[in-house]
This record gives C-alpha cells, sequence and structure tokens, in this order.
C-alpha cells in the first residue's frame, strides 16, 4: 500500500462524495452523507493537528526567547569603555551578584588619589585647584592636574586623621602605569 497524505486522502474523499451527490436520491445519496460526515471528521483531525503543531511551535519559540534572556542574563557588559587592567575570575566559575569580575580602568583620563593629606593642608585645598604630579618611576617628568574631589571625612585606619584628594592629569604619558607612587603638590592661597 502506498502511503498518502492527509491532503491527498481529503482530495479523494472529495471526489467519491461529489460523485454520490450527484446520483438520484437514493441510498447511494445516503451513503454520501454519511462520507461528508466521515471528511468532516476528517477534516477536524486535520485542523486538530495543525492547531496542536502551532502550539508546540509557539511553545518552542517562547523557550527559544527564554534561553535568549536566560544568555543575555549571563553576559557581562562594561558600563563604560575602557582597559581590563585585571581578571578576578576564570571562565566557567561560578560567580555570585556584586562579585567583581575585572578592574576596568579608562586610560584616556588618569588621576592620582591621595592618601596622606591631612586636615590642616585639607582645609587650604578646593575642587579646580591646579597640581603638580611627579612619579618615582619619571622623576624628570612634572604633570599638570587638577582637584576634582575633596573628601569630606577622615580615610578610617590611616593612622591619623586623612583625607583623599583625586587630581585628574591634563596630560599622559604612555609610561604611566595604575597603583604608581606619586608626589602631588597642590596649589593653595597663601594667605
Amino acid at each position: 500500500m502506498t502511503p498518502v497524505s492527509a491532503a491527498q486522502a481529503l482530495r479523494y474523499v472529495r471526489r467519491i462524495l461529489e460523485a454520490y451527490l450527484r446520483l438520484p436520491d437514493t441510498p447511494g445519496r445516503a451513503r454520501a452523507q454519511d462520507h461528508e460526515l466521515a471528511a468532516q471528521l476528517h477534516r477536524r483531525g486535520v485542523d486538530e493537528e495543525i492547531v496542536q503543531a502551532q502550539a508546540r511551535l509557539q511553545q518552542a519559540e517562547w523557550n527559544a526567547a527564554q534561553i535568549e534572556r536566560q544568555i543575555a542574563d549571563a553576559e557581562v557588559r562594561a558600563p563604560f569603555d575602557g582597559t581590563v587592567g585585571s581578571v578576578h575570575v576564570r571562565a566557567g566559575e561560578l560567580v555570585s551578584p556584586g562579585q567583581p569580575l575585572v578592574t576596568l580602568g579608562d586610560l584616556a583620563t588618569l588621576r592620582v588619589e591621595t592618601t596622606d593629606l591631612d586636615e590642616v593642608d585639607v582645609a587650604q585645598v578646593a575642587v579646580d585647584r591646579v597640581a603638580t604630579v611627579t612619579f618615582d618611576a619619571l622623576p624628570d617628568r612634572v604633570f599638570t592636574g587638577r582637584v576634582t574631589r575633596v573628601s569630606p571625612m577622615a580615610e578610617p585606619g590611616t593612622g591619623g586623621v586623612h583625607y583623599t584628594v583625586v587630581v585628574e592629569l591634563q596630560e599622559m604619558d604612555s609610561t604611566l602605569r595604575w597603583g604608581m607612587t606619586a608626589f602631588v603638590d597642590i596649589e593653595v592661597d597663601k594667605e
């Protein structure tokens, strides 16, 4: 027996039905009505299969969208363009929310943070003051910068009262690296 598709079977049943319906009102016509009922039942079966297939397709599309969302949630994006200074995790390692993954820095602008500005000196420092910065690694170079932030509170655990002041460098040198030791001289008004 040759396999027949549902559409082919439906066409065959229709041809037979049309032939019976052309007959005069006879017992054959009653059989044709029975075949019409059978064809309707067959169409409903095909329609149900189509509806089920559409439901399976919708479920598969929903599952694919969920997987895409999970992949997007697992992707880590930097909040700004920068350079990775260090990586704190390895590929495949489980991480917790809020756990640092990398140290990222913007090398377009470097800044220096003081660690030893005492309470007498901090009172004379203000934002936008000019500062000169020298680095132990580059003793012959003097860099200029501007104060961009003066901490309103002393830093705890510094063995005295010390404040952090942030100075952004106005010029760059490719030999500068994060964490280099620097000496900062901030211009203050002489009174």
